[in-house]
């Protein structure tokens, strides 16, 4: 009698499309960022472009994507850029070598810090929004205007 409860449970669990397993972060929802592309962001005011930043892109070309220390693609065009970007526009000394590390993922979560942010170590939408990013000229700037 217990095996067929059992059974009948576990049916109406599949049936359904209930699942057991725990969620992922919703960093998690975005793509990883992919290997070997970065893409331009205009920062407008209005329909004026006031500046550039390069930013780090899913295979899809989506801005949306997350990296970590630990994540498939650990050697990335899209770390490069944060690691210039955590270089000029908060003080650190990272090798700009494209690879998210121990020692990008502990500057990063100093720069998340900073920004008020939960400083994880992962880079996500959330930590993409509020960073301050290396301008494609000289200086530093948001995404948002």
């Amino acid at each position: 009698m217990m095996k067929r409860l059992f059974a009948v449970v576990v049916a109406l669990v599949l049936g359904t499309g209930a699942s057991v397993l725990t969620a992922a972060p919703a960093s998690a929802t975005a793509g990883t960022c992919a290997a070997l592309y970065t893409t331009i962001f205009s920062v407008k005011a209005g329909s004026t472009v006031v500046y550039k930043v390069e930013l780090p892109v899913d295979a899809d070309f989506s801005r949306f994507c997350t990296m970590w220390n630990g994540s498939p693609n650990r050697w990335v065009a899209g770390a490069e850029r944060l690691q210039i970007s955590l270089n000029r526009c908060y003080g650190e000394n990272l090798a700009t070598d494209g690879y998210f590390g121990r020692a990008t993922e502990l500057a990063l979560m100093r720069a998340q810090a900073e920004e008020g942010l939960d400083d994880d170590g992962i880079y996500g939408t959330q930590t993409q929004n509020y960073l301050k990013w290396a301008k494609t000229t000289s200086g530093c700037g948001r995404i948002w205007v």
